[in-house]
């Protein structure tokens, strides 16, 4: 079978009616076949008994041929053998009672196959009447490209849509039903382009059947609801630093080998910390260490070192060199500390010396660790201020 090629289709006006009580409803099509110098069009309504068809001129748009009305729902143009297009045809047919069930036009301009006019393609700028809705049952191309593909049942699972680029080619957003292609599994929504996309499905096959959101590129970032912990987000290595993240856990520690001279009854700090960049709320953990040495030569003398956030103190330890024990020793002792205290940024160990004559007692090795918690899980009992 011979085919002449046509224009490609810029269609003017896409309508149809059918019965007074169903107005605005939008049912059936019809299809164009131009084969040995003839073009067929044939109209597919359950309802059309007879139809008409009329042929314009595109450019001037003078009526050229008019079939008139027939009892049929198939009509022929003897376009003849050198038919090169640039036509409007007008196709309308009617059912028993002689209303009309379809009214639609299509036009033709550059190469193409006659069997290509598509009837139902909606152009820009069209508009639809009707009462309340339109119901459009069958696929409709919107632009002859088309630059949008709506799909009534797609593969015999639901409506769906597709959008193509400027020249029809590349698939740039689309949503299937649910065990629609291309994945078989839930509804899927996609957006992409030429390096990455978006996806969001309500079931995902390798993943629990549960829905799935995904962002890929470069870099790549999924939320799967079928899975949990660490599965559950996938996320670029390194994709979050401390700095990005609200109330992140911090610790901060230092050690000290230095002598500290304590004075006789004063509280000398002999070591601190600080958690910078923590907010002045949640709670902070300090545990520490304090090695004293402690002159016995004049008897009785003892040291005291605590926790102080400069508020309140806590985790009190005393250590003491009693009369009786030889007085040319030097006595060394090792004080453990640890306290938790509310909002604090600051913490530091404090040491203070006691006794006859207090002098000679220093602090040697000090340690002090802080933790701070942005959240307490159960009930936590802190000094208050």
């Amino acid at each position: 079978m011979k085919r002449t090629v046509l224009a490609s289709l810029a269609v003017l006006v896409a309508a149809m009616h059918c019965a007074a009580d169903d107005v605005g409803r939008i049912v059936g099509n019809v299809e164009a076949v131009y084969h040995e110098g003839a073009v067929t069009f044939t109209v597919l309504h359950p309802e059309a008994v007879s139809a008409s068809v009329k042929i314009y001129d595109l450019d001037s748009d003078a009526l050229i041929f008019d079939s008139g009305p027939r009892a049929r729902t198939q009509l022929s143009w003897q376009a003849g053998r050198d038919f090169d297009g640039g036509t409007r045809y007008l196709v309308t047919a009617w059912n028993s009672d002689g209303e009309v069930v379809i009214s639609q036009t299509a036009a033709n301009q550059a190469q193409s196959p006659i069997s290509e006019i598509s009837f139902d393609t909606i152009p820009d700028m069209t508009a639809f009447v009707g009462a309340g809705e339109i119901d459009m049952l069958g696929d409709v191309n919107v632009g002859a490209i088309p630059g949008i593909k709506l799909y009534q049942n797609y593969e015999g699972k639901g409506g769906a849509f597709e959008i193509f680029d400027d020249e029809g080619f590349f698939k740039s957003a689309y949503l299937v039903p649910i065990g629609g292609d291309p994945f078989e599994y839930g509804a899927h929504f996609r957006i992409q382009g030429n390096y990455g996309g978006i996806f969001l499905m309500t079931e995902h096959g390798l993943h629990g059947d549960e829905p799935g959101l995904g962002v890929f590129g470069t870099s790549e970032f999924f939320v799967w609801a079928g899975e949990t912990g660490d599965d559950s987000v996938v996320m670029p290595d390194d994709a979050v630093s401390a700095a990005e993240m609200k109330d992140e856990p911090g610790v901060a520690a230092v050690f000290s080998e230095d002598l500290v001279n304590l004075i006789p009854s004063d509280n000398t700090t002999v070591l601190f910390a600080n958690v910078f960049g923590a907010p002045p709320y949640g709670y902070t953990f300090a545990t520490g260490s304090v090695r004293v040495q402690i002159n016995a030569d004049d008897g009785g003398e003892s040291v005291t070192c605590w926790l102080d956030d400069g508020r309140v103190t806590t985790s009190h330890v005393s250590v003491a060199v009693g009369s009786w024990q030889p007085s040319y020793l030097t006595w060394n002792y090792y004080l453990s500390l640890s306290g938790l205290f509310l909002g604090a940024r600051r913490v530091e160990i404090t040491c203070t010396s006691t006794g006859f004559t207090a002098t000679g007692n220093v602090a040697i090795d000090r340690h002090l660790e802080l933790i701070w918690f942005p959240t307490a899980y159960g009930t936590v009992s802190v000094p208050e201020d």
